[in-house]
């Protein structure tokens, strides 16, 4: 399965968030493990980074090397932001519609996500982390 993993996922796990973090790494566990291909946006990278650095985290940038061998990275070209934008209506934010057309430029069959109504305007099944490792069990 091709699982497009949105950043509050990859924050729960990184930065080890109480009340998240153990089902986050349970679906990067089923990653590592071949279970499922984990994609994420090239900006979860960014984004995760500042949030982990305003949180006064250490060694950010192995975290995240570690992190990139979990993970394929999806697309985010010309035509994706183009989409982005164009979207904005629809989607509460245009990150929410970069991540959204990332998704589908990587053929991912779902998106997990713990802000389930960010993505209503979603063709594709959107799972919390809970859903989706009962989905997948």
């Amino acid at each position: 399965m091709r699982a497009f993993i949105d950043t509050n996922v990859v924050v729960d796990l990184l930065a080890h968030r109480i009340h998240f973090y153990e089902e986050a790494a349970q679906i990067f566990s089923l990653a590592s493990e071949g279970y499922l291909t984990a994609f994420v946006s090239p900006t979860t990278f960014s984004t995760t980074a500042y949030l982990m650095e305003r949180a006064k985290k250490k060694n950010i940038a192995e975290t995240l090397r570690k992190f990139s061998t979990l993970v394929q990275i999806a697309p985010m070209d010309k035509a994706t932001i183009e989409q982005s934008i164009a979207a904005d209506c629809q989607f509460q934010d245009i990150e929410d519609a970069m991540q959204y057309y990332s998704a589908l430029h990587a053929g991912c069959e779902c998106i997990v996500t713990r802000n389930q109504m960010d993505f209503r305007p979603s063709s594709l099944p959107v799972y919390s982390p809970r859903e989706f490792l009962e989905y997948c069990a």
